[in-house]
């Protein structure tokens, strides 16, 4: 028992350290950290616009509307740390991410998780009024 609890600290402790050193590269390339989560950091661009890198686990999801500036980003973060692109995000904690490419907007929908819910508590409802005596 002893030997696990040791082994969770360790890794624990591991993960810390890898958030750290990511954090502290993320502040040293010009992002600041969101006050309300220390997940979200974001890049003020001389256009007025915003880059945002959204860290999940060990996952990053990055927005801007300029390929080659995420491309550039992509490119210092493999020099210091082992990445692999999964290419354009189409969903995020559940959530799907729709592009419309012919206006170049961005939409979040959450259909396909109220559908999941939705069918669950249809079925088990189902389910209940199939055993109840009173249906």
């Amino acid at each position: 028992m002893h030997l696990l609890k040791k082994l969770l600290y360790v890794l624990k402790q591991s993960l810390r350290k890898w958030y750290k050193r990511l954090d502290m590269f993320i502040l040293r390339h010009y992002y600041f950290k969101i006050d309300y989560d220390s997940c979200v950091y974001f890049m003020k661009i001389l256009d007025g616009s915003f880059m945002y890198l959204l860290l999940c686990i060990d996952d990053m999801l990055i927005t801007f509307k300029n390929i080659f500036e995420i491309n550039s980003l992509k490119d210092r973060l493999s020099v210091e740390f082992e990445i692999k692109d999964l290419g354009i995000a189409r969903m995020i904690l559940g959530i799907e991410i729709c592009i419309d490419q012919s206006t170049g907007k961005l939409y979040l929908s959450n259909k396909k998780y109220f559908k999941k819910i939705f069918e669950h508590f249809l079925y088990t409802r189902l389910q209940a009024s199939k055993y109840s005596i009173y249906s």
